[in-house]
This record gives structure tokens, sequence and C-alpha cells, in this order.
């Protein structure tokens, strides 16, 4: 009596081409799934769906579909259990959900993991970059140990880009937000830095008004004031302001 538009697409048929014709030509032959509901077909009379996880389609163009679905008895036009209703969805769209299920799965670990990479790595570049901080000013300008800093110093900014990389296609936030006290992080990033370049002997005014508490990831503002005074100091001269 009626094949809506998505039976119409397994089948490869029109609707009006569907209706009235025998199951059995639709149904690909001498499959054990497709042959099992055919024989309940013909001998069933109880109306509970009957489900069938594979059913082997024949198409009149030839090809062939897959797809699940189930048999049950409806009440026909004239009030008698005589319309038997077919439901089907086809297989292959379901895997392609449960493959995009699958995926979506698998970045969100990913992703996961890469924030717990990303984190352990933060936390032993700053301590080795803390360090360099401070043995830095004690070593002999020109001198092979001031060389080790500088290589120390290249591959700690070389480590920092990789975990930028990480953590930008695992498209995730490292950390929840907290409360920070943006003065204190401008402080701590300002006596990096300093410690840093302080052979240049640049004279530094710092001016920080009274700021609300934020919330955001402490480590990763931290890194973005350094970031912005880096640059300050590299580009002033040595003995500027």
């Amino acid at each position: 009596r009626h094949a809506d538009a998505e039976a119409q697409r397994l089948f490869g048929e029109a609707g009006e081409d569907l209706v009235g014709r025998r199951l059995p030509d639709l149904l690909e032959p001498a499959r054990d799934e497709n042959d099992l509901l055919l024989s309940l077909l013909r001998t069933t009379v109880d109306r509970t769906p009957t489900t069938f996880a594979h059913l082997t389609l024949r198409r009149r163009d030839g090809g062939r579909g897959e797809c699940r679905g189930s048999l049950s008895l409806g009440v026909g036009a004239g009030g008698d259990g005589s319309e038997v209703i077919l439901t089907v969805q086809d297989l292959a769209q379901a895997r392609t959900i449960q493959g995009e299920v699958r995926r979506v799965d698998q970045l969100a670990a990913l992703g996961a993991l890469g924030a717990t990479i990303v984190h352990e790595i933060g936390g032993a570049v700053q301590a080795v970059q803390t360090l360099v901080d401070l043995i830095a000013p004690q070593i002999p300008e020109q001198s092979d140990e001031s060389r080790y800093v500088e290589k120390i110093q290249a591959e700690l900014d070389r480590v920092r880009r990789l975990a930028d990389e990480i953590r930008t296609l695992a498209q995730v936030e490292i950390r929840e937000r907290v409360p920070c006290q943006v003065e204190t992080l401008v402080t701590d990033a300002l006596w990096t830095a300093e410690t840093r370049y302080r052979d240049k002997g640049i004279a530094v005014t710092k001016r920080i008004p009274a700021l609300p508490v934020l919330a955001g990831d402490p480590d990763r503002l931290n890194r973005a004031f350094l970031n912005i005074l880096v640059n300050a100091f590299e580009a002033t001269p040595a003995g500027g302001w």
C-alpha cells in the first residue's frame, strides 16, 4: 500500500513500482536469513515482530543491498490481519554511523592522551628552564659552558614548539580554569625574562594597576606573558629601558 522514501532508496525503485510486488522478488534467493523470512511469511499468524540482523536485497537494476529489519502482521484495510509490514534499515548507512562514533571516541581518547603528554612536558621544561635561568648569569661569555647553555635553551624552545603542536592537534584545554592573580603571573614572567636578559642591562619599570582575579590556566597565561616580555627584551637595545 505504501513505500516511503527510504524504502525506495534501499530497493532502488519508485514507490508505485514497489507497491504490489511479491516479497520473494525483492530478496536475494538462497540466503539463509532471506529464506527464513520467507518461510515465516508463509506460516506465521503472530503479530509479534520478528527481527532479522541481515537481509540481502535484489534490486531491479541488478545491484544488491544489505539491510536489517523486522517482519510483523498488521491490520489491513478490511480490519483483518492480512497486512504484512516489513521494516528495513540500510546496513551500509548503519556501519558508517558506527564507524563515525568509533572515530569520535578514538579522537577523544587521543585528545586526552595529548593533554596528559603536554602537561607532563610543560612541567619538565619549566623546571629545566628555571635551572638554566639561574646558572646562565654565572657562566662567562664565549666559554664552552655558555655554548652548552645556548644549546640547552635552543632544545627547550624546540620542545615547547613540539608541545604546542600536540596541543593544537589535540584541540583540548589542558586544564580546568582556576582563579588567577594577574599581577603574580606578570611578576613571575618578568623575573624570568629579566634573568634571561640580565647581561643586556635593560632597565625595567613595572606598573600594574589593581586587577580582578581572572579564571584561566595559570601556566598558559604565564607563557603568554613571558612570550610578550621576551619579544620586548629582544627588541630593546642593551642599556635601554
